[in-house]
């Protein structure tokens, strides 16, 4: 799923917002600031695998709340 793929009437950010605080500060940092995983992991004081995981349940909260996820 793309971003920018969001229609006009749910903004991306805020179905981001909606998301719980780990998944939100992860998507924000991967996906809106474009960030690499290492750099994130560092700055939360958290393994890559973790910041791996929150981008996708993240990315898969988001696929659901537009109404296309499992």
């Amino acid at each position: 799923m793309q971003i920018e793929a969001l229609t006009a009437q749910t903004p991306a950010l805020a179905l981001i917002e909606q998301l719980p605080a780990e998944q939100h500060v992860a998507i924000m940092a991967r996906v809106i600031d474009g960030r690499g995983y290492s750099e994130i992991a560092c700055e939360l004081c958290l393994s890559e695998q973790v910041v791996r995981k929150r981008v996708s349940r993240g990315l898969q909260r988001l696929r659901q709340l537009i109404g296309g996820g499992r």
